[in-house]
């Protein structure tokens, strides 16, 4: 993906990267590709929602529980952060992969306390289905 400061002025830096990479961030996390049209409609209509705290309508709900969607929104954050039209207010790739393990450690503190109850045993509603299932 292009960074928008290249298609105009024909100026590439290390920071049209991170402008590519917030778009790939926004396909990942809506799972439909961008399209590209004169105005950047696609990036600029996500970047919009984000802004306005309507980023949520953006991300696509069947890749994720209700519970992951907040990571989801953090990366969006990340992929706005990237797609800043003045290529100086725009991160550097080592500061966008921080952000992003920050994103996935708080992913796995998220996962283990929500996977660990103290107790191995299987819920009584589990034990109920597999008894249905064996007869």
């Amino acid at each position: 993906y292009i960074d928008p400061v290249y298609m105009e002025q024909g100026i590439v830096t290390q920071k049209s990267d991170v402008y590519g990479f917030g778009v790939v961030l926004i396909e990942l996390i809506t799972r439909r590709p961008a399209t590209y049209d004169a105005e950047r409609s696609y990036v600029a209509n996500f970047v919009e929602a984000f802004v306005e705290k309507r980023g949520r309508s953006f991300i696509d709900n069947d890749i994720t529980s209700e519970a992951d969607i907040n990571l989801l929104e953090m990366v969006g954050g990340v992929a706005v952060d990237c797609l800043k039209p003045n290529p100086e207010e725009r991160q550097d790739m080592k500061q966008v992969e921080h952000r992003l393990l920050e994103i996935v450690a708080q992913s796995e503190d998220y996962s283990q306390k929500r996977n660990f109850q103290g107790d191995l045993s299987p819920a009584p509603d589990d034990v109920a289905f597999l008894k249905a299932l064996g007869e």
